[in-house]
């Protein structure tokens, strides 16, 4: 073999080393996207003719997305679910219940994510869907 052939293919084999060397290095900086959220504030919810939330007489709730755990808040705690998807509807199941220990607010409510809420905290507004029922 000649010297120039052997040169050649050094050459060649440091080139593809180099190539494989730079090919083989990924790093991905991207943050991750953001979560899009439902948040239910009882504040805003739970209303009797003494106030709303706590001052409604609350004194805890107990909710959940369909197909997940129902979970218990104190009449004080805003219920967050995450990770959901935009330009999607999603049903909470609520039940309120008085210092009494009685169920004075019960109902379904259906909450819509327009494709603006990808990335957001949307607040459902379920009022009208759980009436005050105690008297």
């Amino acid at each position: 073999m000649s010297r120039r052939f052997n040169f050649i293919v050094l050459a060649l084999a440091a080139v593809g080393l180099l190539v494989t060397a730079n090919g083989c290095v990924v790093t991905s900086t991207a943050a991750p996207p953001p979560d899009t959220e439902i948040a239910f504030d009882p504040s805003m919810n739970f209303y009797a003719p003494t106030g709303a939330g706590c001052g409604a007489g609350l004194n805890y709730y107990v909710i959940s997305l369909a197909g997940e755990p129902t979970q218990q808040y104190d009449c004080s705690e805003t219920a967050i679910f995450t990770g959901l998807q935009a330009n999607a509807t999603y049903d909470l199941d609520i039940q309120g219940y008085a210092n009494s220990g009685a169920l004075c607010w019960s109902g379904a409510c259906a909450v819509p994510l327009d494709p603006g809420a990808y990335g957001q905290r949307n607040f459902a507004d379920c009022s009208a869907e759980i009436p005050f029922t105690c008297h």
